[in-house]
């Protein structure tokens, strides 16, 4: 299973990954524009979609996701309360930054991502 995070800048992508390799065993890809991400992840249900923006971006990009992949899992994290919206683009999980492992931890495994220690 892939996860593809689009996220702000390159320090926070390898925070974030790192907590992810932490806790699961997938493949991570980074991006850090909305176009890279969006081509990954159009048409791959399979691939777990992880927004970690700030702004009004996040929701730009949450939207442009599920528009293009409206069966993929969408994991959305935003400086802004945007859990209204999160429920009308049927995201999988949404929370606000910063992106704790907890938080992480909870949305990878409403993603159905069996998780490093814990029973298949």
């Amino acid at each position: 299973m892939t996860v593809a995070l689009c996220c702000d800048d390159p320090k926070s992508g390898e925070s974030i990954t790192r907590q992810v390799s932490k806790l699961c065993h997938v493949t991570t890809e980074s991006f850090y524009n909305i176009s890279d991400f969006i081509a990954k992840v159009s048409g791959c249900p399979d691939t777990v979609m992880l927004i970690a923006q700030t702004g009004a971006l996040s929701t730009e990009t949450a939207m442009a996701a599920k528009e293009h992949n409206p069966q993929g899992k969408l994991i959305w994290f935003s400086d802004l309360d945007f859990a209204l919206l999160s429920f009308r683009l049927k995201a999988t999980y949404f929370g606000l930054l910063p992106v704790e492992e907890d938080k992480l931890k909870t949305a990878l495994s409403y993603c159905n991502i069996p998780l490093i220690g814990e029973n298949s």
